[in-house]
C-alpha cells in the first residue's frame, strides 16, 4: 500500500515582505468563522493575561450571531481587543501583513480540531507574520520545522500568555523572516 499524500489548503503565494515590529507594541490577529466550537473566548481571556504591549484584532465571519454577541460582550472591558469587518479571501494575506502574530488556538474538542491544519495558518505565513498556536500536532510540526512561531504547552489562555510574554521584538522579527522564507514552499 502506498502512503497517502497530504494536500494542504494553502493560499497562493503572495509577494509580500515582513513589516517591522513597532517598539513596545505587538499586534495579534485572528480571522475566520465565528463558531462556538472554536473557543474564541479563550483568546479574549488571553488578552487579560498579557501586558499592554499586546493588542488583538478579530476579523470574524458571523456564522453564529449569538456567539459573536457573547464574545464581543466578553471583550467589552478590554480596549486592546477590537472587532474588525472581515475582508474578502484574496485580501487576507495583505491584511495580515499589517500584524505581528497570528493566533490559531483550537482545543481538540473533536477529531477534526485535534488534527487541525487550517487555512488561516498558511494565510499567516503568506502574510509574513509569526504564528502562536496551541500544541496541535499538525500545526506544531510546521512551526518546529520552519521556526516561524511559538507553540504553547497546552490550550489554556495561561499557557499561550506564557509563550507570548517571552517574545521580544527581535524574536518576532526573526519569526516573520522565517515565515517569509517558508512562504514560497508553503
Amino acid at each position: 500500500l502506498e502512503e497517502p499524500n497530504m494536500i494542504t489548503n494553502a493560499p497562493m503565494y503572495r509577494d509580500l515582505a515582513p513589516r517591522p515590529v513597532q517598539e513596545g507594541r505587538i499586534r495579534l490577529v485572528h480571522h475566520g468563522i465565528c463558531g462556538r466550537i472554536r473557543s474564541l473566548e479563550a483568546m479574549i481571556d488571553l488578552m487579560n493575561l498579557l501586558d499592554d504591549r499586546f493588542t488583538l484584532d478579530f476579523y470574524l465571519v458571523k456564522r453564529d450571531e449569538a456567539y459573536y454577541d457573547e464574545i464581543r460582550a466578553r471583550a467589552a472591558g478590554n480596549p486592546r481587543v477590537r472587532f474588525m469587518d472581515p475582508v474578502p479571501m484574496p485580501e487576507i494575506p495583505a491584511m495580515l501583513n499589517e500584524y505581528d502574530v497570528g493566533l490559531a488556538v483550537f482545543p481538540p474538542l473533536t477529531f477534526n480540531l485535534k488534527h487541525v491544519l487550517p487555512n488561516k495558518f498558511f494565510e499567516f505565513v503568506q502574510g509574513r507574520i509569526a504564528v502562536a498556536i496551541g500544541p496541535s500536532s499538525e500545526m506544531a510540526a510546521y512551526v518546529e520545522k520552519y521556526g516561524f512561531g511559538v507553540v504553547a504547552d497546552d490550550f489554556s489562555p495561561e499557557a499561550l500568555a506564557r509563550a507570548l510574554s517571552r517574545l521580544t521584538k527581535s524574536d518576532i522579527h526573526t519569526m516573520k523572516a522565517k515565515a517569509h522564507l517558508a512562504a514560497r514552499e508553503l
